[in-house]
């Protein structure tokens, strides 16, 4: 189950797929991993929104923005 941003639950299905990077591309992937401070897999599902975003139809509406992961301090 996954919160909405205005309280709201709904159920979604989760697909999970195993990508693989030349070693350029991940060290480059990892580093901006960890200016965000968020996982290489949240870097990962942001770029992917937003490539589909890019293909989508001239007036979709923009994906909900991402909250990064709080890290503790």
């Amino acid at each position: 189950m996954v919160q909405t941003g205005q309280g709201h639950s709904r159920h979604e299905t989760v697909r999970r797929v195993s990508v693989s990077f030349d070693a350029a591309d991940y060290e480059e992937l990892r580093k901006i991993a960890a200016e965000k401070r968020v996982s290489l897999a949240w870097v990962v599902r942001d770029a992917v929104a937003a490539y589909i975003f890019r293909r989508g139809p001239l007036f979709r509406q923009p994906p909900h923005p991402r909250p990064a992961p709080r890290t503790p301090e």
